[in-house]
């Protein structure tokens, strides 16, 4: 379910103050109440909603790598976790853009302007908190020709997230996060919209006057497949035993 923390709540109506005057305020302002209310809180974890496959060709066997990554970027008391790295993994589908296109079909051409991610053979980017990898390989379905798998090769002396890098390693192009596959946590997400599609419920032209009738359809839309990094299902549980005493 959706939910409104109470700092949230409380900076919204400071905001908005009291009006003598019927008037509407846009979701916008409360939504960014909610974003600011959360951003202090909450710690951080990866997460992958729509998962594209990554194979590093240059790492060792089946060993993994324990990294170890803060809970919150700017809050040290919240301290850290560990977030498990090896051969195979799963980034956003959405942080690659298919440049140049299986052999014998047109390409995207060129990614978005302000597109900072991969984008291509020989394109680079840094996993967060982890390696630069540079695109080798595509792999493609045999049907769809879209993207299944990236061969990747990954520099080992670009541990961590600095921004020094040594002699011969090409610039990435941004950073994305991450989630090792034999360690990741299948989990269905739920993604809120706008209750409503109008900004004044029940005042628009189909409306009639009924604000039921400008309820949003696709306000909730779930994720199935998505995968999550192994310290959320180990927070959750943990919770559990609290609530169970």
């Amino acid at each position: 379910r959706r939910g409104v923390p109470p700092p949230a709540l409380r900076t919204f109506c400071e905001r908005v103050g009291i009006s003598k005057v019927d008037s509407n305020i846009d979701c916008s302002e409360l939504e960014n109440c909610v974003r600011e209310a959360m951003d202090v809180g909450c710690p951080r974890a990866f997460a992958v909603l729509n998962p594209l496959a990554v194979t590093v060709k240059n790492w060792g066997g089946t060993s993994l790598e324990d990294i170890e990554v803060p809970r919150h970027p700017k809050i040290e008391e919240m301290g850290e976790r560990t977030v498990p790295f090896g051969k195979r993994l799963y980034i956003e589908r959405s942080d690659y853009f298919d440049a140049e296109g299986p052999e014998g079909v047109p390409s995207d051409g060129r990614p978005p302007r302000g597109f900072k991610r991969l984008a291509g053979i020989g394109s680079t980017v840094r996993l967060k908190y982890a390696y630069v990898i540079k695109v080798e390989e595509v792999k493609r379905d045999p049907e769809t020709l879209e993207p299944i798998e990236l061969i990747c090769e990954l520099y080992p002396e670009t541990r961590g997230g600095g921004t020094d890098l040594p002699e011969g390693v090409p610039k990435p192009r941004g950073i994305i996060q991450w989630v090792e596959t034999r360690t990741a946590v299948r989990v269905e997400v739920n993604q809120y919209d706008r209750l409503f599609k109008a900004e004044e419920p029940g005042a628009s032209e189909f409306s009639g006057g009924d604000f039921l009738k400008d309820i949003n359809p696709d306000s909730l839309s779930t994720v199935e497949g998505a995968v999550v990094e192994p310290s959320v299902a180990m927070d959750a549980l943990q919770m559990m035993a609290m609530l169970r005493g």
